[in-house]
């Protein structure tokens, strides 16, 4: 990839493809898309719930509640909400209500 001298109308590089040999340690398009495949399909995998037992909504709201608070950045005022908003959905439809 090289500079191609075009700038975006924010004023960002606009980065073009060119021919020949690529610098020693850098990867072509095709090189990092095989290594991304090969990465993906050694990852390893979460254990996945049956599908055969459907989720309650009080389940479903503490598992995204979870996930807020470890995987996001979100502001302990802004999990306090998310909080108090799992609490009213699962007042107004049932917190024992399942999913298909």
């Amino acid at each position: 990839m090289k500079d191609s001298g075009r700038r975006t109308p924010r004023g960002a590089v606009r980065w073009s493809a060119r021919d020949g040999s690529k610098p020693e340690g850098y990867l072509t398009p095709a090189d990092a898309d095989g290594l991304l495949h090969d990465l993906l399909a050694r990852a390893p995998r979460r254990p996945t719930r049956s599908l055969r037992t459907p989720l309650t909504l009080r389940a479903a709201c503490d598992e995204w509640l979870r996930r807020a608070e470890h995987d996001s950045e979100a502001k302990h005022s802004t999990l306090g909400d998310y909080g108090n908003v799992c609490a009213r959905i699962c007042r107004d439809l049932g917190a024992g209500t399942r999913g298909v």
